[in-house]
């Protein structure tokens, strides 16, 4: 069909979807263009207080793009507060931090955030998703309630390890201190009370911010700088990768602004159901991980930038998830979200939102603790809502030459990842193909006894 342009804008339309056709793998057939929404916003605020809303557009979009308009209305007086535009290419996701001020008089805060597609050739906005939410705002104290009173004794600094002790007292009559909050300054927000302590995984210099609350809504916040560790800054990697093995590689690019067409072939990447395949111009993410039957000693040289920016993923199910990284990184220091709460790799294994093993390929599945950029990898999501953060400071400083290491693992061949997109003769003397099952996430194992 025509270039489709993507508008959001605070109407209320039939909703209507498009079908565009795209370049597939001939195993499968053409997949459904789609634009997500999701958003988070904190439960309360304060009268006049400005806060942060958050919204994240998951998206699979013909190769030439889309236009996008992000409108969030107020619901009780249906009025526009304010828009964003922006340009989807390929597949992926895009986040937007949107300011708002909560206002005055009121209890609560009726959003909408609506997402509108315009159809060049039917000459219409198509409203595409909308998300609705309740802000709570608190009531304002009294006249003469104060702020909470807030100080911190000198950190105590050990290799990559802040320890900070305090004092936090109500400054309203009656009042009381409901909680203590800590931004580390490394993308860690949490709630601990004095003393609170946290290890960095880089050496460097960062900022903290503490605030207490206040039962009657008041905070005060106070400001600390500290160094730790050494400030060595970890090198970025190279915008050009020679794969030494033929065949079927799980592979990535490190850089923003690249195509499929520097792989010089087909490259494809698992939606959930099939393999999605990309060609030309179709846009690549360095957070995400494709299959490419690639020549041996086949190097690529990426033409975009590599960030310098955290970088986070959205789950949009459960299941199987191509990934990557644009840096060395281990995974232990991959955070997971979900929600508000935000957890370490390891304990979001015990929490049960993931599986603990992700998986490289090199002519065989196997266990990777450190992803590399150029390469592809498989994690599973065992719970609906999750994000993967990337934290930039996070990045390993000196790639040690066993760290990429990939180890095999003995489990069920249920338990492995999909197959690459056609079978491959894995075992010795049998032959067998990791089938994916398109109903549920389980997948169907076949075997042929060869010879």
């Amino acid at each position: 069909m025509g270039k489709i342009l993507l508008m959001v804008c605070v109407c209320w339309f039939a909703l209507y979807t498009g079908f565009c056709q795209f370049y597939l793998s001939p195993l499968v057939p053409p997949p459904e263009y789609y634009v997500k929404l999701s958003v988070s916003a904190p439960r309360e605020v304060n009268p006049g207080e400005t806060f942060p809303l958050l919204t994240i557009v998951d998206f699979f979009v013909p190769s030439d793009g889309w236009n996008i308009d992000i409108g969030v209305v107020d619901r009780a007086e249906r009025s526009l507060i304010t828009r964003i535009y922006d340009t989807l290419y390929g597949f992926g996701q895009a986040a937007y931090t949107i300011n708002l001020s909560a206002p005055t008089g009121r209890s609560e805060w009726q959003l909408r955030v609506a997402l509108l597609v315009w159809e060049e050739q039917r000459g219409r906005w198509t409203l595409h998703d909308d998300a609705d939410f309740t802000i709570i705002i608190r009531p304002l104290p009294p006249e003469d309630s104060r702020p909470p009173e807030l100080t911190l004794f000198t950190p105590e600094v050990q290799g990559l390890t802040v320890r900070i002790n305090g004092v936090a007292t109500p400054g309203t009559p009656g009042a009381w201190i409901t909680r203590i909050h800590w931004d580390w300054g490394d993308g860690t927000r949490e709630d601990q009370w004095f003393a609170a302590s946290h290890t960095y995984r880089a050496g460097g210099t960062y900022t903290i911010t503490v605030t207490a609350f206040q039962s009657d809504g008041l905070s005060t916040s106070r400001s600390v700088t500290v160094t730790v560790g050494p400030s060595q800054r970890p090198p970025e990697p190279k915008l050009s990768h020679s794969y030494a093995k033929g065949g079927w590689v799980m592979v990535s690019v490190p850089t923003e602004g690249d195509y499929a067409e520097i792989f010089g072939t087909g490259l494809y990447h698992w939606n959930g159901v099939t393999y999605v395949s990309y060609f030309g111009y179709a846009h690549l993410t360095p957070i995400l991980g494709y299959w490419a039957r690639l020549p041996a000693n086949k190097t690529v040289t990426a033409k975009g930038t590599v960030p310098t920016t955290d970088q986070t993923l959205t789950l949009t199910r459960t299941g199987w998830h191509m990934i990557s990284t644009p840096w060395n990184y281990p995974k232990a220091a991959i955070q997971v979200v979900r929600g508000a709460e935000t957890k370490t790799w390891a304990e979001a294994v015990a929490a049960g939102w993931v599986s603990d093993t992700i998986w490289g390929y090199d002519g065989q599945y196997a266990s990777a603790t450190t992803l590399q950029p150029w390469y592809g990898y498989w994690m599973r999501a065992r719970v609906e809502g999750l994000s993967l953060k990337f934290l930039y400071a996070s990045r390993i400083q000196a790639m040690c030459a066993t760290c990429a290491a990939l180890e095999p693992v003995s489990v069920p061949v249920d338990e492995l990842p999909p197959a690459p997109p056609e079978p491959k003769a894995l075992l010795e003397g049998l032959k067998f193909a990791n089938v994916p099952n398109p109903v549920t996430d389980v997948h169907t194992t076949k075997f042929v006894v060869l010879g």
